[in-house]
């Protein structure tokens, strides 16, 4: 449907305004390549003391008959522009 959709994993584990997170990962899965608006949101996450020390991993998923290795070079590419520090993975199906 082209729409982005949140998930939050273990919400019962979430943490407080008073918490700190030591370490942590914010992994965004990129299916549908709407401009960035899905990349806003863990920016917007990292910038609150709770979660400022986590990193973040974007995943993407490739077709078998996609160039893996050119999307995931566009999307550093895409990032570096965004000033983003993330770390690609590309998923084959």
């Amino acid at each position: 449907a082209h729409q982005a959709l949140l998930v939050a994993k273990n919400i019962d584990t979430f943490p407080t305004n008073q918490d700190r997170l030591a370490e942590g990962t914010i992994d965004v899965w990129w299916i549908v390549h709407d401009g960035g608006l899905l990349m806003l949101l863990p920016f917007l996450l990292r910038q609150h003391k709770v979660w400022r020390r986590c990193k973040m991993r974007i995943f993407t998923v490739a077709q078998l008959d996609d160039n893996s290795i050119q999307m995931k070079k566009d999307l550093q590419m895409f990032l570096y522009h965004l000033r983003l520090d993330a770390k690609v993975e590309v998923v084959e199906m």
